[in-house]
């Protein structure tokens, strides 16, 4: 064990400089990197996809399909490999439900790609904060649901886990969100019938 010890005091400095310069070294590149190309992608392909594809009035995936051609004929060379196999797959699904499947992935990845150029190029975008502030009752009920949701599955988690004091806060912990959000599924529902009864 101690020459484990031994060994590690002589390797772990250098293996820790190594990080730290790789690090250095990639927040450097990334800092100085050329951001014409990736202006390019983003104001020709992403951004005029991406509000296509958020157009309420157009909703047919075979008319979107047509007018993503053109952009991907045009500017291929911009585009991200992640973006041309959700296309591609979307090209040559031949069932509704297979199409449904691969729109929905394509429509994922021109959010993602959307969004990660805009931060890229220094557009402003909204944190988790902002988008729960400014979203519906609904979202945000949704969104505490889901929150409630991944809590109660935490503290099942360490609870299955743990013993003695821990045990006894996860359970007690469980047992809080479980009513809160039981609370809040009620009064959805009360609130549902409501507006129904009045409508």
């Amino acid at each position: 064990m101690e020459i484990l010890f031994e060994i590690l005091k002589i390797i772990l400095p250098s293996f820790i400089t190594g990080i730290i310069t790789f690090l250095a070294t990639k927040y450097t590149y990334y800092k100085n990197r050329p951001l014409d190309k990736l202006e390019i992608a983003y104001n020709r392909v992403y951004y005029p996809i991406y509000r296509l594809i958020t157009d309420k009035n157009n909703t047919d995936i075979d008319s979107i399909i047509t007018k993503c051609k053109n952009y991907f004929d045009k500017y291929i060379k911009y585009i991200d490999k992640s973006t041309i196999r959700a296309y591609d797959s979307l090209c040559v699904s031949n069932t509704k439900i297979e199409k449904q499947v691969a729109y929905e992935t394509f429509i994922s990845n021109i959010n993602d790609r959307n969004s990660y150029l805009r931060r890229q190029l220094g557009y402003l975008e909204p944190n988790i904060l902002q988008l729960y502030k400014y979203s519906t009752k609904t979202e945000r009920l949704e969104f505490r649901i889901l929150l409630e949701c991944f809590c109660i599955y935490v503290c099942l988690i360490i609870g299955s886990v743990t013993k003695n004091h821990i045990q006894l806060i996860c359970v007690s912990l469980f047992l809080f969100f479980s009513l809160i959000m039981i609370g809040e599924i009620i009064c959805r529902f009360f609130k549902f019938l409501f507006y129904k009864i009045k409508k």
